[in-house]
């Protein structure tokens, strides 16, 4: 599944949501998860 950071923005690859942002490793941030289907249209 792919996840997007509502802080940073960045998007990336993970089996569920994750308690950190690899990105800008905040915690506590939420994130929404990205529909990878109509990503790629």
């Amino acid at each position: 599944m792919s996840w997007k950071c509502d802080k940073c923005g960045k998007t990336f690859e993970n089996e569920d949501i994750p308690e950190k942002c690899p990105e800008c490793n905040s915690e506590g941030v939420t994130f929404s998860l990205v529909d990878k289907k109509s990503e790629n249209e």
